[in-house]
């Protein structure tokens, strides 16, 4: 079972009274900049190798032997696993718990 700690505090302030409004640019400010570029390079590399699988799985099962006519259920097929393997995760997580770098990637870094 993995175990639970207190959420880190975000490592950024704002001086009393002030606020800023949200934008991209403060994703770049010194504190988030290492985090920010990090999150967004490996989500860039998830949707890379997520359209690299979908786009050539069909070729790679008719090279295995498939016909093309049963290749693309094979895509479909990959989807649906996606799809349950999801619900399967979100119906265990609350049973035993996520570690803290799951819960908040950016302090981890």
């Amino acid at each position: 079972m993995v175990q639970q700690s207190a959420a880190p505090q975000c490592p950024v302030t704002l001086p009393a009274g002030k606020r800023e409004e949200p934008s991209v640019r403060a994703l770049f400010a010194a504190p988030l900049r290492a985090g920010t570029i990090l999150v967004w390079g490996f989500a860039f590399l998830v949707f890379l190798s997520t359209y690299a699988l979908t786009a050539w799985f069909p070729t790679v099962l008719v090279e295995l032997g498939f016909s093309p006519t049963e290749a693309p259920a094979g895509s479909a097929l990959i989807g649906l696993g996606g799809i349950v393997g999801g619900l399967v995760v979100v119906l265990l997580a609350p049973r035993f718990g996520t570690p803290v770098s799951a819960e908040n990637p950016i302090h981890s870094v």
